[in-house]
């Protein structure tokens, strides 16, 4: 390499014309210095190195550390060989030196046998999109936060939104059961009090007109008539009252002293004469029962309507029986009857207020279907339960319990097993 000036660089290249020529062509190219300058400082911008060599490896110029390569050949090898052969292209090596990676470039000067190279480190040239990688990684990771946040919120949206319908759904079937039950308690109560109503203005339309003359037997007869009827209205408008003050929790116990088997002797000898005429047996118990602390006005009306039913559905022939007792430390009383029974998925329908069954039987004997929920919201007043133990075919069962903290005093002779009572017969059919 020689220096012609300041401003040009003299490369001295030869070859043959021909693969059979015997003569060498000679070829001297000019590289303008402001070149060299522009490819050096391009080189240093990168951070790479520049090479220019022959085509049988000898170095012309290389920068940095030109003065250790330059007019030096770079052995044979697949470097080489890959210059040679290529027109242009670009591979990644190891550098034995520093143990860097490097990317190298190199094309062949078309014409001419020239291969112009250049090197640049691998980590440099992919820090940037290393950068970017990390830039997209960081926003797809943020993404998917979004994502996974958004499915969630709309996965608790729709959860929200199910349980809104079911709760809209829940409310609409409770709207329904309470439109039916007003429907059904105006169709039962205006039957209920057609009858007693028709009675009455019956009967005191024949006695105001007279209709039998003087037969003051007959008249008095129709009182009597009139009076029951009068009852029957009487107590079917306490029945609605006592549901309503239970409902609004208005009712208040009167709390006394009582013996739950003396409440249950007043109960049989109240509904004796119901049971002679419909042939039913009403039994009592044969000991002396528990001393509670209750209201005894309450205590007697959960007794009278749960043996009245009894009596109710109960053929003749059948057996009604009340009981009282403890189990467990804890006062009951029970009634027991031999009658149609009531089936399973009826037995929450007869405990809801108005909840009757619909069969002929229930029908034939009439009623508000309020005997029950009152029973049952009378004992819970009192602190207790109620169970309900009934098979069609089999009878009904029902025990009422009271608190433990209720009793004050244990049977003097209790019977030998609690939950079985042994009876005795009030009354029986003639």
């Amino acid at each position: 390499m020689n220096a012609l000036d300041a401003r040009e660089w003299m490369l001295p290249l030869s070859m043959k014309a021909s693969p059979n020529a015997r003569g060498v062509a000679v070829l001297t190219v000019l590289i303008p210095m402001n070149f060299m300058q522009y490819l050096l400082e391009q080189t240093h911008r990168s951070g790479g190195d520049a090479v220019l060599m022959r085509a049988d490896g000898t170095v012309l110029l290389r920068d940095p550390h030109g003065a250790a390569f330059v007019d030096k050949a770079i052995p044979q090898g697949a470097v080489l060989a890959r210059w040679r052969d290529q027109e242009h292209g670009a591979y990644v090596v190891d550098r034995l030196a520093d143990g860097t990676r490097r990317l190298n470039a190199f094309s062949n000067v078309p014409g001419l046998p020239i291969v112009v190279g250049h090197g640049i480190d691998l980590d440099q040239v992919l820090k940037p999109w290393q950068a970017a990688a990390q830039w997209h990684a960081a926003i797809t990771i943020v993404v998917i936060a979004l994502v996974w946040l958004l499915a969630g919120l709309m996965a608790r949206a729709v959860r929200d939104d199910e349980a809104y319908k079911l709760k809209l759904l829940r409310a609409k079937e409770r709207a329904e059961a309470a439109s039916r039950a007003k429907s059904k308690f105006l169709a039962v109560t205006s039957h209920e009090l057609r009858t007693p109503l028709n009675a009455i203005m019956g009967f005191s339309e024949m006695i105001s007109l007279r209709i039998f003359g003087g037969d003051l037997d007959r008249y008095c007869r129709y009182a009597e008539d009139i009076h029951r009827s009068a009852a029957h209205l009487l107590s079917i408008i306490e029945e609605i009252l006592d549901v309503s003050r239970l409902e609004a929790g208005k009712l208040d116990l009167h709390e006394e002293v009582i013996d739950l088997v003396e409440i249950s002797t007043e109960i049989i000898e109240l509904l004796q004469p119901q049971a002679a005429n419909a042939g039913v047996a009403l039994t009592a118990p044969t000991a002396r029962g528990p001393v509670v602390h209750a209201d005894a006005k309450a205590v007697r009306q959960m007794l009278l309507n749960l043996a009245s039913n009894s009596l109710k559905f109960t053929n003749s022939g059948g057996r009604v029986e009340i009981g009282a007792g403890t189990a467990s430390g804890r006062p009951f009383l029970r009634v027991a009857d031999t009658g149609i029974g009531i089936k399973p998925e009826h037995q929450a329908l007869v405990l809801e207020p108005f909840g009757q069954v619909a069969d002929a039987m229930a029908r034939e004997q009439g009623g508000l279907g309020l005997g029950l929920p009152i029973v049952k919201n009378l004992i819970q007043l009192h602190g207790g339960d109620m169970t309900l133990d009934s098979a069609p075919g089999r009878g009904t069962t029902i025990t009422l319990v009271f608190p433990a903290n209720r009793l004050l005093a244990e049977a003097t002779s209790a019977p030998p097993r609690p939950e079985r009572i042994m009876p005795t017969v009030i009354a029986a059919a003639a």
